[in-house]
């Protein structure tokens, strides 16, 4: 019996080894031993916070949102060697699941650029971190900066469809035209966006 007793007490430290620990940057380090309750209380302590502080549910459902919207990216999930075939988006939302829950702060470091405002609270849990504070921050600035970009892409392809409407034209044969050039130009100033300088056409200078 005291033997018996020995062992029992030999295990107790063991045991109370189990509980999941937080590694470095929001990353968890799970041992492989079964949890005891209060080993799940401290486990739910250390993962993904729901957005808001909302239930699980609704942190499933944002995560969920949030790896479909990077799986339709133009982003690459991950590398592949030529003449494999292209992953379907049920297998970009698993490897991203993944990398999300092994390693958020990477996820966040490596598809920021396809991520939205409203993604972000997917990573509360890293709030206070200086690199995810960084890259939340400029997903947000990139969401701002979103609407001028597409307004600027739109006036964009009004001008470049003036300019073709203009090579397609028979311009000294209909006399309507004649000053569809001066028109272009007006629209040219109004329109260009200054992110693509190299292909704006330069003024002729007169000469000497």
């Amino acid at each position: 019996m005291e033997t018996v007793a020995t062992t029992a007490a030999a295990r107790e430290p063991d045991e109370g080894c189990t509980e999941p620990s937080t590694g470095h940057w929001g990353e968890l380090s799970w041992t492989p031993v079964p949890p005891r309750p209060q080993d799940k209380v401290k486990a739910a302590e250390g993962a993904p916070e729901a957005p808001n502080g909302g239930p699980p549910g609704v942190e499933d459902a944002a995560v969920s949102a949030m790896l479909r919207a990077v799986a339709a990216s133009r982003l690459p999930v991950c590398s592949q060697q030529q003449g494999e075939p292209d992953l379907t988006e049920q297998e970009k939302v698993a490897i991203l699941g993944q990398l999300y829950h092994e390693k958020p702060l990477v996820f966040l470091e490596r598809f920021r650029t396809s991520l939205r405002e409203e993604h972000l609270a997917c990573f509360g849990h890293l709030r206070g971190d200086h690199r995810a504070d960084f890259y939340c921050a400029e997903v947000a600035r990139q969401g701002s900066a979103r609407p001028r970009t597409l307004r600027t892409r739109l006036r964009n392809r009004r001008y470049a469809a003036l300019r073709e409407l203009i090579q397609d034209s028979t311009v000294d044969d209909n006399p309507d035209f004649d000053n569809l050039d001066i028109v272009a130009r007006d629209e040219e100033e109004r329109y260009f966006d200054a992110e693509e300088p190299e292909e704006a056409p330069s003024p002729e200078l007169d000469g000497d």
